[in-house]
Formats: C-alpha cells, sequence, structure tokens
C-alpha cells in the first residue's frame, strides 16, 4: 500500500484521485534437498550435497516500483572432511556451484535503492580448512576461499549514467559484487600456562582479492585487492569463568571500502560510500 506523505494523505481530502497504490502477491516454491554420505576411514568422511533455495519476492517500499520476482538457486557441492597424523592435522575441502534464476540485484539510483532481478547468474568456487596442532600449546589454522562468479543473463540501465544517452547496458559476463577471486585467513594461537590462569597469544592475517562495488564494474567503484592484520592477548582464569582481552585490529590502518555508488547521473556528481573500520584497539 503506497499512500502520499502529508499534507496529501489519507486525513486530507486533497488527497489525488488514485494517488493511493494497492497491491499484492504471493510467492510459494518447493525446495528439494538430499545429500550422499560416505565415512571413507575413522577419520576420513566424504559428503555430496544438492539442494534448492527460494527468496521470496517482495516489494521496496523506499520506491514505487513493481514487485520484484523471487529469487531461485540450485546448489551442488562435494566435500571431505579429514584427520591426519594422528588428529593433529585436519584438513577440509568442498567444491560448490550456485547456479541463479532471477538473482536479486540492490542498486541506487539516486537517492532510493531499487531491487531488481539479473535472470541467471552463477557461482563456483573451492574451500580449504586447515588446523594444524604444532605443538600442545601452539595451533595454526589457514582457510583458502577460490571463486568465480559471472552474470550470465543481466540488462539494466546504470543510475550514474543517463539513460536517454547510454540506453540499458548488457552486464552479461561482468562479475558479481563483493565476491573476491580469492581470500586467505592464516592465524596463530600460542597459549602458555601460569599459576593462575593461562595466556592465550593470536595473531591473524587475512589477504583478499579486489571486488566490485556495483554490478556494472566500472573502476572507480572497486576495492581493490589488501591485507588485514589483527593481534590479541587474553588472560583466562583458572577455572575459565572469566576472560579479560585486549586487541588490536587493522593494524596497518588500511583503508577499505566497503561500499560505493555514484549518488547522481550529473558530471561531477560525487560517489558516496563507507569504510571498513580504521585501526581499532580495546579491550573487552
Amino acid at each position: 500500500l503506497f499512500t502520499p506523505y502529508p499534507p496529501f494523505g489519507p486525513k486530507f481530502p486533497q488527497t489525488p484521485p488514485g494517488a493511493r497504490v494497492q497491491d499484492s502477491e504471493a510467492w510459494s516454491d518447493f525446495t528439494p534437498s538430499f545429500a550422499v554420505e560416505y565415512q571413507a576411514s575413522e577419520d576420513v568422511f566424504v559428503y555430496f550435497d544438492y539442494s534448492e533455495g527460494f527468496k521470496s519476492g517482495g516489494y521496496n517500499l523506499g520506491n514505487l516500483q513493481p514487485a520484484f520476482d523471487p529469487e531461485e538457486i540450485v546448489q551442488y557441492e562435494l566435500g571431505l572432511r579429514s584427520e591426519w597424523f594422528d588428529r593433529s592435522l585436519r584438513a577440509n575441502v568442498s567444491a560448490f556451484f550456485y547456479d541463479y534464476t532471477d538473482l536479486q540485484v540492490s542498486k541506487v539510483d539516486g537517492t532510493v535503492i531499487t531491487i531488481e532481478n539479473a535472470a541467471e547468474a552463477e557461482l563456483y568456487g573451492l574451500e580449504l580448512e586447515l588446523t594444524a596442532l604444532l605443538s600442545e600449546n601452539l595451533v595454526l589454522e589457514a582457510t583458502i576461499g577460490l571463486l568465480e562468479t559471472e552474470y550470465k543473463e543481466y540488462t539494466t540501465p546504470d543510475p550514474a549514467r543517463p539513460e536517454e544517452l547510454f540506453g540499458e547496458f548488457d552486464l552479461s559476463g561482468n562479475e558479481l559484487t563483493q565476491a573476491p577471486g580469492y581470500t586467505v585467513n592464516i592465524g596463530a594461537e600460542y597459549r602458555a600456562e601460569l599459576s593462575g590462569g593461562s595466556l592465550v597469544f593470536r595473531g591473524d592475517v587475512r589477504f583478499v582479492d579486489e571486488v566490485w562495488l556495483t554490478a556494472f564494474n566500472t573502476d572507480h567503484l572497486r576495492q581493490d585487492s589488501y591485507e588485514w592484520f589483527s593481534a590479541s592477548v587474553s588472560y583466562e582464569s583458572a577455572k575459565g569463568d572469566w576472560v579479560l582481552t585486549a586487541f588490536l585490529d587493522n593494524i596497518t590502518n588500511e583503508e577499505v571500502i566497503s561500499a560505493a555508488f555514484i549518488s547522481s547521473n550529473l558530471v561531477g556528481a560525487p560517489i558516496a560510500g563507507s569504510f571498513e573500520p580504521p585501526r581499532t584497539y580495546g579491550h573487552r
């Protein structure tokens, strides 16, 4: 239900005829899933998973646009869970493929957010998780994610470029937003036992590939690859009933853009957006 804001509202007799818009939609879907699992040995487990998903359509109340369609996905995943060397090394790996139909895409058009459907999109990748117990007190962790994404069919105007001059853009072949080609996380944790408790030292670094901030994949709306460092030290009581932690996040004070868009299609219009937190320290 859309009704003009006062003074053209339901309490005012001058509300223009036909100004109020009322509409309704209903969606439903059948989303089956199944999995096959195989215990190859006591320490090796293999699985395959197939599932379908459904995300309801809806209305964007900040914009008088028609209802957008539901989003559907078909997912395939093949994975391995394993432990080695007397369980001092844990290795998990999974390969996945996502096939989207009517993917719901948000874009900023001036001062409003529009939600529309990209006809088809695909995403596939590989994830590897490693945990190594190097000693009774030292643990090393690493995760590696590789990702490929693509809009298979998506045509839409760019709010940053007048449709009257440029028309619609065929985004087929473009990468999805916020989808880095690689993400690598490495962390180490050392525990020092004390008479009244224990000290836990931890350090982490994350390597992230470049990402596009809009579906149009333009260079001025992109976050380049970056590294993110953090560290902490914690004191744990002997009984484990309380913990005090001091932390330092984004140690190198990296400037990382989390979101950005062009606020107008006029030449010289500003790029608006937001950043990830700067260097941050504290305790908890």
